[in-house]
């Protein structure tokens, strides 16, 4: 008797994720991400018909920026 393993199912990571997913990727709440789009810190989401979707890579790209400007500040 053969034993056939299943593949492993393919994990894809999304390209844009509404605001609870994007708040919860930054550790924030919504309304604070919301705040921070209104004041231009954060990048404002794609609208796609009616949705408000983020893109994950400008949220990486975002996140790593302030991420190096906050480290080269506590290098001072």
């Amino acid at each position: 008797m053969s034993s056939k393993q299943s593949p492993e199912p393919l994990q894809i990571a999304p390209l844009l994720v509404p605001a609870h997913d994007a708040a919860k990727m930054l550790g924030m709440s919504r309304s604070f991400l919301y705040e921070n789009v209104s004041t231009g810190r954060i990048p404002p989401p794609v609208k796609i018909g009616t949705k408000s979707l983020w893109s994950t890579e400008r949220l990486s790209q975002w996140a790593r920026t302030e991420q190096e400007k906050a480290e080269r500040v506590s290098n001072v």
